[in-house]
């Protein structure tokens, strides 16, 4: 017979599942052909239907971006076998797509219960009598977004078809409304007001749909599905009306649960594919309502201390499902009062939370780890975090770059430059090697270096091992058995070799050593750069020529400089220049990412980096991104615990807000804090939670900590005793340290007993160090500076002068100190050439330099012994002339000042006289290489009034080229014209017109009675004096010519006499030439009479010719006075040049402008040029 009132009161009140059930399979049947029929091209399935079947094994489940924004999801198995092979695949397939169903159920149950607590359904709700057939899930076939336009629901989209009830349906009311079945079940409004007994009705729709006693009997059993895709999109989830009732009729052995504990048991049926017996529960979860809380307490507590057993270890023990879920479960049914969860949830926000990470990233948060996660001690500060917006801005730039070679993208505005800024700690260096990496892995070249505090003057090395990266890179590209790499590598030599002649390579192998393993033929001895003023401007043609060859092939750079702050001036202008020579390329500007990393809050306005950065700001062909990262936030450090503890966002809110209290987001202070915390074992991994466990309340409660710092050094207390020596050691080389000089450490007084080597590997799980490569690091230079810092300051000293020394006892360097003249090892000013064999003999520059560094950080006030000053004044004198052979004059400067140093309280002693002599010399040429000409004229100045003549003619080279680059002309000429005069130069003092004749009469005699061929082809041995003679009379010319001195011309010859008498050389060229220079002069006597010819045959003709007296004028020295012969229109140069134009004569425009060139050039005038 049809159901009574009683019988379908008891099935919708679910107080028993056996009344209930075939009802509930025929309103799911009634209610699908209505929803089909509402969503065309979706399927409606009950949830139950979905969780009994073995589909979430087979069928990959995919959440619409209503519902999450990811598409990671696992792709279901090839068979739908069960075999053992598939199993564990299976496995998690199962457990991701219940997640997912989890996660769309509690966003749709807590939307429910939100409207009922808001009692928008009017009444009274008892949400305890959904059951799990009550939800209809709404589905697609493929994935979002794909194969069509996909049914796009709202955000959360939940058909609660029962607040369409008017009234309460019970034993006393026979009532429902008419709407709602009209609307479910497509049966006509019989009565006006819409009310006719329920019995008629429900006769009505069984009749109309032709179901009888045994047909709802039949729709007990889950009826078949058949879902052939492989792959669905969840769109939404509907639930089947509530019907309202009063609580008197409740079933008076029902426990009435909390809406937390009932979305607890839904999920668990969706794990468990519905059979929720699989495991026994405690018996305290059944402990009835009515019980006064302290009773339910103390119960709760016995029963706990009986069994010894809790929900979550019941679940675990079933094998079922993972721990995840486990925690998840047993936190939501024992979240009532008096249950026994120790993390209960508390909102439906968090359950949602939970589900969403372990569906978004299911190998991190919802599949269990390997036994090695748990094993090892969690490290904090591997993942980038709270860096989102920076992330996606750099990432954005490195995707416009990659699709630059696409013809219909549009074009590139310049040079894309980076600059990532922050406070010392901020992450910084972290960020940018994160997306290093990701750009490597897309087949990128990322090249990184990182200046070094009070290391400015090695900022020239720096930037050549930077470069020194790039050509190795393509020398192991070049013999790379990857085919794409060798082509590439082969390819690279083959644009080098033509981007530069053979003298440009081997003047840039001097900079760069592997570039001859990249192209064997460099011939290293052949270089042509011979001038120290030119290796500046000459490095950046080199850099540039070789950074563009290698751009012009298909393969991106990413280059980054870290802690710019510290790099000195001359190596930022190296940098801004190679960053514009890229941006006013556009064929390179695509494969090129510039990233320059600073301290913000060591860069003030006037700070040489701060300048660079503004002119940057100001290229056109430039485009500069400026980043800014800031201190953590909560969320931010809470994520970074949630990755690396596989725990859900409630269970570290806690710990995250106090570590934050404790270090207000300072991201290396919260690394280091965290990573400690795991030391002392205070945060540890607990066998009975399954999970990294910790006490709030004690990390609270821990001793405040001002900062990073104090936290190192709190930390470095529990360190033993040789860890402790070792980490000390380490410090005083800085952030990095070679492995190799480690070892060579090995068995010094710095050094215990069993080697600094062995406690490396405890120090990295310290996360003081990381040993990478041929290197050891400092996890950051503020751990470094913190370390050393906190070494007493006289013990810091001592520590300095046992390492410096017994690193030069180890190479020797204090039987090998070179004692030749400055002039014999200076190769850069080629005053003379090297001496090969001694060179061979010298201890390695790169160990010359360590040692020297150590006895320098020393200082002079830690070494009082006489002797021993000297020794270490001669080990800089050494090191600064290994930099200068470099051209690293700044790094030889520094050297050169550091000896002097030494030597403060003994300079120019009979004993240290020759000492002091190289030193001073060695400032002086240091200087000018870098352009400080002031210190130049200083240090060569005291040079000269300490050395005799003889002696100085080096650093007599030097001075007259200092004054000619700071514009004292006259004093160069003055100073010259003094100093050949001692070298016997037969110039006479009256420089009349008569004795110029005359001497260029005798000149031209002497110089008669040796054919062309006879002077050029001569080869004669000229000592190293005359060379330095001849490149005396070289840096004169520019003195006498802008000076407009009427010696020239007697200099000229005196020059021509001198190299005839001493030998001629390839540095004795400069002489007959200032003399033909001067013999052009004697032409200019008869120029205006020839002008005066030409005018009256063409005048335009003699205009050409009246610019050729001008160029032999700017040559000769002689200015070119005014042009009577032209008329009063052309009356000087300007003149001239207004003529050419209104009559466009552009031969004429062009040559005037062609002399204006090389006056301006041979004057100085850069601005001119």
């Amino acid at each position: 017979s049809n159901p009574s009132p009683t019988s379908i009161h008891q099935a919708v009140a679910g107080s028993s599942p056996s009344h209930r059930l075939g009802w509930t399979d025929t309103r799911i049947g009634l209610t699908l052909s209505k929803f089909t029929m509402n969503r065309p091209g979706t399927t409606s399935r009950s949830l139950q239907q979905i969780i009994e079947s073995d589909y979430l094994s087979n069928i990959s489940f995919h959440l619409n971006e209503a519902y999450s924004n990811r598409s990671d999801q696992l792709e279901p198995p090839c068979s739908t076998g069960h075999g053992s092979s598939d199993q564990p695949t299976k496995n998690k397939l199962h457990s991701l797509n219940a997640t997912k169903l989890a996660l769309l159920l509690s966003k749709s149950f807590a939307e429910l219960e939100g409207k009922f607590n808001n009692n928008e359904e009017g009444g009274e709700n008892d949400l305890s009598l959904l059951q799990i057939s009550d939800f209809i899930l709404n589905f697609q076939p493929g994935k979002p977004n794909e194969g069509g336009e996909m049914v796009q629901p709202s955000p959360v989209n939940i058909d609660i078809l029962g607040s369409k009830v008017n009234g309460s349906l019970d034993d006393d009311d026979d009532i429902i409304d008419m709407n709602l079945l009209s609307d479910v079940f497509d049966s006509p409004n019989q009565q006006p007001n819409g009310e006719v007994p329920r019995k008629k009705l429900l006769d009505n729709i069984f009749d109309k749909l032709d179901i009888n006693d045994e047909k709802i009997v039949d729709t007990a059993k889950t009826p078949s599905l058949h879902l052939q895709s492989k792959t669905w999109t969840l769109l939404s989830i509907d639930i089947i009306p509530i019907f309202k009732i009063d609580s008197n009729q409740k079933a008076p052995h029902h426990k009435k649960m909390s809406p937390m504990q009932i979305l607890g048991n839904h999920i668990h049926a969706i794990y468990s594919r519905g059979n929720q017996q699989s495991f026994s529960l405690p018996s305290d979860t059944t402990i009835s309502p009515d019980l006064e809380e302290n009773s339910s307490k103390q119960r709760s507590s016995k029963q706990r201390a009986t069994n010894g057993r809790s929900l979550f270890s019941s679940l675990l023990e079933t094998g079922e499902y993972p721990v995840s879920v486990c925690r998840l479960l047993s936190d939501m049914i024992e979240s009532g009062d008096g249950e026994s969860a120790e993390n209960p949830f508390t909102s439906f926000d968090d359950v949602i939370q939970d589900l969403e990470q372990m569906s978004n990233h299911p190998e991190t948060f919802l599949y269990d780890q390997g036994n090695d996660f748990y094993s090892s001690n969690v490290l904090f500060g591997q993942g980038c975090y709270g860096r989102v917006n920076e992330l996606t801005k750099l990432l954005e730039i490195s995707t416009r770059l990659e699709g630059s070679d696409d013809l219909s993208s549009p074009p590139l505005d310049g040079s894309e430059a980076v600059f990532v800024s922050g406070a010392a700690g901020s992450g910084k260096s972290h960020f940018v090697q994160n997306v290093g990496s990701f750009l490597e892995n897309l087949g990128w070249m990322v090249l990184k270096v990182k200046f070094e505090r009070v290391m400015e003057h090695g900022s020239r090395e720096i930037v050549s091992s930077l470069f020194e990266k790039l050509v190795s890179n393509l020398v192991a590209m070049k013999s790379s058995s990857n085919k794409e790499d060798a082509d590439y590598g082969r390819q690279a030599a083959n644009a080098i070799s033509d981007a530069l002649d053979k003298a440009s390579m081997s003047s840039l192998a001097e900079f760069i050593p592997s570039m001859q393993q990249l192209i064997p033929e460099i011939d290293r001895n052949s270089s042509i750069i011979t001038e120290a003023d030119m290796s500046h401007w000459q490095l950046v043609f080199l850099l540039t020529q070789l950074l563009g060859a290698i751009l012009s092939l298909p393969r991106r750079i990413m280059m980054c400089l870290d802690d710019l702050q510290w790099c000195d001036s001359t190596m930022l202008m190296v940098i801004r220049e190679i960053i514009l020579y890229t941006g006013q390329n556009p064929n390179l500007m695509g494969r090129f990412l510039f990233v320059g990393i600073y301290r913000d809050e060591e860069v003030t306005e006037t700070h040489p980096f701060a300048k660079e950065l503004a002119t940057l700001r100001t290229l056109r062909t430039i485009v500069v991104t400026e980043l800014k990262l800031s201190s953590l936030s909560t969320k931010c450090i809470a994520d970074m615990i949630m990755s690396e503890t596989r725990l859900p966002m409630r269970l570290v809110r806690g710990l995250a807000a106090v570590a934050h209290k404790k270090t207000s987001g300072h991201a290396l202070f919260v690394v280091h804090l965290l990573n400690s915390l795991v030391h002392d074992s205070t945060i540890a991994y607990s066998p009975r939670k399954q999970r990294f466990d910790w006490n709030e309340r004690k990390i609270a409660s821990l001793r405040a900590l001002d900062s990073v710092a104090t936290l190192f050094i709190s930390n470095l207390s529990s360190l033993q005793t040789e860890a402790l020596q070792s980490l000390r050691t380490l410090s005083c080389f800085g952030v990095q340290i070679p492995l190799s000089l480690v070892k060579l450490l090995d068995g010094s007084p710095c050094a215990p007993e069993q080697g600094i080597e062995s406690f490396l590997p405890g120090l990295a799980d310290r996360g003081v160090v990381e040993v990478t490569g041929p290197s050891a690091f400092f996890s950051h230079d503020l751990v470094q500076q913190h370390v050393y810092h906190n070494i007493p300051v006289e013990e810091r000293r001592q520590l300095h002068l046992d390492i410096g020394t017994y690193i030069a006892c180890k190479i020797g360097l204090g039987l090998s100190l070179l004692t030749k003249s400055f002039e014999d090892c200076v190769e850069d000013l080629k005053f003379v050439e090297p001496d090969a064999d001694q060179e061979s003999s010298s201890p390695p520059y790169a160990l010359v330099a360590v040692a020297t560094n150590q006895i320098n950080f020393a200082g002079p006030e830690a070494v009082s012994d006489r002797s021993q000053q000297m020794r270490f004044a001669q080990w800089n004198l050494q090191a600064g002339r290994g930099a200068a052979k470099r051209s690293n004059f700044q790094t030889a400067l520094y050297y050169y000042k550091s000896g002097i140093a030494f030597l403060i309280d003994q300079l120019w002693l009979e004993d240290t006289h020759q000492l002091c002599h190289d030193l001073y010399e060695g400032v002086a040429l240091a200087s000018f290489g870098i352009g400080d000409y002031s210190l130049t004229v200083e240090k060569a100045t005291t040079v000269i009034d300490h050395v005799p003549f003889e002696e100085s003619l080096v650093t007599q080279y030097i001075l007259i080229r200092s004054l000619d680059s700071l514009g004292r002309y006259e004093e160069g000429a003055s100073t010259g014209l003094e100093l050949l005069r001692k070298l016997k130069f037969d110039i006479a003092t009256d420089p009349s017109p008569s004795s110029v004749m005359a001497a260029m009469a005798e000149t031209r005699k002497a110089a008669s009675a040796y054919s062309f061929n006879q002077i050029t082809s001569r080869r004669q041995i000229v000592d190293s004096k005359n060379r330095n003679v001849y490149k005396i009379v070289e840096a004169l010319v520019i003195s006498f010519f802008r000076s407009t001195s009427p010696y020239f011309p007697l200099v000229a010859c005196a020059a021509v006499n001198y190299t005839l008498h001493n030998g001629i050389c390839e540095d004795s060229a400069i002489a007959f030439v200032l003399f033909g220079g001067e013999k052009l002069s004697l032409l200019l006597n008869s120029v205006d009479e020839l002008l005066k010819s030409m005018m009256k045959h063409s005048k335009e003709g003699a205009k050409m010719a009246l610019l050729n007296k001008m160029l032999v004028s700017e040559l000769a020295g002689k200015p070119c006075g005014p042009f009577p012969d032209f008329g009063v229109a052309i009356h000087d140069e300007r003149a001239l040049l207004a003529d050419a134009v209104i009559k466009k004569n552009l031969v004429l425009i062009e040559g005037i402008h062609f002399v204006r060139f090389n006056s301006a050039f041979w004057r100085g005038g850069k601005s001119m040029l």
